[in-house]
């Protein structure tokens, strides 16, 4: 019915948002905000708190998104399999009274970038989230440092889209990808113990 609602444990409906269709959303660890997308070229931003909405551009529509574990920084995977990190920590620790950022801080490259026909799912991992991992349309499983956009590496293992990426809350050199070809691949460093 293209609408958020937010349920009481008890069953009453507390809020609810009409909009479009939507593709993802994540709620702030505070759960102060909340962020969607749907298939339009923006994300909103809803203050749980003051129950207000805003809109923020992007320049393709996007498919997924990933906040950081402290929720002050927002991934992006676009339609043209681009990924975008977005800085949302000054306006959060304003309460919503500092400007959004119109820009995002960083375009990670170096994934084939053709026009997608797939869900693809980023994250952030590693200790203190220094890396961005994501899947692909073209099989492999890409990772870059967060803070300096480079990427770091490309892994093959996959014969089909990868979908899907999580890193270990427990083990900051594991994670997990999933993909079209019906498999999970875990991956990490030889020391790691599995």
């Amino acid at each position: 019915d293209k609408h958020i609602y937010m349920w009481h444990l008890d069953g009453r409906c507390l809020q609810h948002w009409k909009g479009s269709r939507i593709n993802d959303l994540a709620i702030s660890r505070n759960g102060n905000w909340m962020v969607s997308t749907s298939n339009e070229k923006k994300f909103h931003l809803y203050d749980l708190v003051k129950g207000t909405e805003l809109a923020v551009h992007e320049q393709e529509s996007i498919i997924s998104l990933c906040l950081s574990k402290s929720s002050d920084l927002l991934l992006l995977n676009l339609q043209n399999q681009k990924i975008h990190l977005w800085d949302l920590n000054e306006f959060f620790a304003s309460q919503g009274t500092a400007d959004l950022p119109t820009e995002p801080v960083r375009r990670y490259r170096g994934q084939h970038e053709k026009q997608g026909r797939y869900v693809i799912r980023s994250c952030f991992g590693g200790s203190n989230e220094t890396f961005v991992v994501s899947g692909s349309e073209d099989s492999q499983v890409y990772i870059w440092h967060q803070q300096k956009g480079d990427l770091l590496k490309v892994l093959s293992g996959h014969s089909g889209t990868v979908n899907a990426v999580t890193w270990n809350p427990a083990d900051p050199y594991t994670f997990a990808s999933a993909s079209d070809d019906h498999s999970i691949r875990i991956w990490g460093t030889a020391t790691t113990s599995l």
